[in-house]
């Protein structure tokens, strides 16, 4: 038995308001056709005719670029502070206005008005808008670029936000552009100009990425190996090494605790050191661990030079053993990923991750989370790290 479901016929019918609001809406129209008849017979053409001939030429022209002039003075507030409402919607919403102003006593043009203001009426369309749209914080963590490296980038064109707030400044990017800002980052790591970053964006051509690349090459013999591997990674889809992101609500939770201000250079050094005497406090004061060894990191990405990093293992205990902070972990809900293999393609997994985050909730501003569940304790090679990434977030009603 075929299970298709039958299209909805009761719904391709139109209700009994919509005849209303289409004979209305006819009414309204041949009233306004006869008002607007009415008025041209009142018009003296004749005497329209003979002071019209007392004009030059040069009248004529100097009146239309008036009109114009006039025009575009009245449309430039609509088309400058709505946005997507473009110049010739805004002087038909103006023509329109005024017509309505003719026919009807005021305010009965301010319904056009300000119709732009209320509805989609007239906008063009932005496909970037219509994309979610991340705060320079939140981008930044998912991208992994400091919001210093954003504002210059975006000084010097070549990440430019999808929006800015002209009364705060405050920069919006869509969730899209994280795919340029990744293509940047492994330029930049490189050490390819800025101004060859922006060609090879600008040309979006494999060939055209080959040829600035080798320009280069003289300069980083040592590393002709990870250069072929960024090529091949512009051009092609990236390995599958995470899982689905997934909602995941994770109880309050208790921790013992290392914090330090680290250098991007030196978070395994800090991390092995940390876990050492974490290991060693708890098992000197019998704290039992009940996860496994995580850290903490700012929701943004502030500085490329150094960020503050917290190293903890989950426990049962009231007290911290020596050298150590206690923690108290509140409960959230969060976006959880989990990243397999070692952590060089773990800044791929964040804009991954970022990138869902942005279609179905709101970063809360809490530190994300970096779980270790399978690591270089576990005597397995760098290849079988499994890593569960933990971004909090308020999802929205529809995620599921």
């Amino acid at each position: 038995m075929s299970t298709q479901e039958s299209p909805d016929v009761s719904a391709a019918r139109p209700g009994r308001r919509a005849w209303i609001t289409r004979f209305a809406l006819l009414l309204v129209a041949a009233i306004s056709a006869v008002i607007v008849v009415r008025l041209v017979g009142r018009v003296d053409w004749d005497s329209v005719w003979s002071a019209l001939t007392h004009l030059s030429w040069w009248h004529f022209i100097l009146l239309v670029a008036l009109v114009l002039a006039r025009q575009i003075l009245l449309a430039m507030p609509l088309r400058f502070f709505i946005r997507g409402v473009t110049f010739y919607r805004a002087a038909l919403n103006d023509l329109g206005a005024t017509l309505m102003s003719m026919i009807a006593p005021p305010p009965s043009d301010i319904a056009l008005r300000v119709a732009p203001c209320l509805s989609p009426w007239g906008r063009g369309k932005d496909d970037r808008m219509s994309e979610p749209l991340l705060s320079i914080g939140t981008f930044s963590r998912a991208a992994s670029l400091s919001v210093k490296t954003l504002r210059a980038y975006h000084a010097q064109g070549l990440l430019t936000p999808a929006a800015v707030d002209q009364e705060t400044g405050f920069r919006r990017y869509a969730a899209g552009q994280l795919a340029d800002a990744a293509v940047i980052r492994r330029l930049r790591d490189l050490e390819v100009p800025l101004a060859d970053v922006a060609t090879i964006l600008a040309a979006r051509d494999p060939e055209v990425t080959a040829t600035t690349l080798a320009r280069h090459a003289h300069q980083m013999r040592e590393r002709a190996q990870r250069v072929e591997q960024i090529v091949q990674d512009l051009h092609a889809a990236p390995p599958e090494t995470w899982t689905p992101p997934r909602l995941v609500e994770l109880p309050a939770t208790s921790a013992v605790a290392v914090t330090g201000v680290v250098r991007d250079s030196a978070y395994d050094a800090f991390l092995v050191a940390a876990y050492a005497r974490l290991e060693e406090g708890c098992r000197d004061a019998g704290v039992e661990v009940t996860g496994p060894a995580s850290a903490l990191y700012d929701a943004e990405f502030l500085d490329d030079a150094e960020q503050e990093v917290t190293a903890y293992f989950p426990v049962r205990a009231q007290a911290a053993p020596a050298g150590t902070t206690l923690l108290q972990l509140p409960p959230v809900t969060a976006a959880v990923v989990t990243h397999a293999g070692d952590h060089e393609t773990l800044p791929d997994t964040y804009g991954l991750l970022g990138a869902w985050v942005a279609h179905h909730g709101t970063p809360s501003g809490q530190p994300l989370r970096e779980a270790y569940v399978v690591n270089i304790s576990d005597g397995v090679p760098p290849s079988a790290y499994q890593t569960d990434i933990v971004w909090p977030l308020t999802p929205r009603k529809d995620t599921p």
